[in-house]
């Protein structure tokens, strides 16, 4: 494991946000969503749903890097919300 990114007990990471590129898929245990970086506001980040919408602010103490289902399910939505004849 990366000595950087350690889980606490109650699923938060610490230390997990520092050097993160922007992009990066990761979820706010806070509010249970999986978000893709979009910057720092401050002392929080900014984190987009991985298929678009609506951004929000997120405690960096609060932000684990996302595990590969949610990568592959975020892949997955992002694929079917931009194809063609997509229905809303």
């Amino acid at each position: 494991m990366d000595p950087s990114h350690t889980e606490a007990t109650d699923g938060t990471a610490h230390g997990v946000t520092e050097g993160l590129p922007v992009g990066a898929l990761v979820v706010d245990v806070a509010r249970m969503k999986l978000g893709r970086l979009m910057g720092h506001e401050g002392p929080r980040l900014r984190l987009r749903p991985p298929a678009g919408g609506r951004e929000w602010e997120a405690d960096p103490d609060r932000v684990r890097l996302a595990h590969g289902d949610e990568i592959l399910r975020a892949s997955v939505a992002e694929v079917s919300h931009a194809a063609p004849g997509r229905t809303p």
